[in-house]
């Protein structure tokens, strides 16, 4: 009963892991203790001293390491004027309420299953569902969710 009624930062910080301290600096993200060999799937939160700032997934076959690639490489898109609704509100947060802050990445990895259904082998990993539910009881608990918009 416990796991049910635990809040969404308490689940992270329990049953998943603290993989990076996260600053924005000048430079754009900077995560300090990132693994770039780390290919694990799963759920990932943005934590601040106020709450949850972000929710995210990663499911496709890099993983973390190709999530965490991705900010990393958000401050430059705006510079060349290939940003996307994300890589704008980020920069927008980060040079405005968040400046000067360092938020904790934390990581819970998802084991991908290989099921047969109708004689069909496919992966399931329920990543997908368990970064929205996770996303919306974040946003119920009041978190302050300012890095994820107006989605999950």
């Amino acid at each position: 009963i416990k796991e049910y009624c635990m809040l969404v930062i308490e689940r992270f910080k329990q049953l998943g892991e603290l993989w990076s301290d996260v600053e924005y600096t000048e430079t754009g993200w900077k995560f300090h203790d990132r693994n770039p060999s780390d290919k694990r799937r799963g759920v990932y939160a943005f934590v601040s001293v106020d709450g949850i700032e972000k929710v995210g997934k990663t499911e496709d076959e890099a993983g973390i390491r190709s999530r965490t690639g991705s900010y990393i490489r958000s401050l430059k898109r705006i510079i060349d004027n290939k940003q996307d609704s994300s890589d704008l509100l980020w920069h927008k947060v980060m040079t405005n309420d968040l400046k000067g802050k360092t938020l904790e990445f934390y990581f819970l990895p998802v084991e991908v299953k290989i099921e047969t259904i109708h004689g069909v082998e496919i992966e399931i990993d329920g990543i997908r569902a368990l970064e929205k539910k996770l996303s919306t009881l974040a946003r119920v608990e009041d978190n302050p969710m300012r890095l994820s918009g107006k989605g999950n």
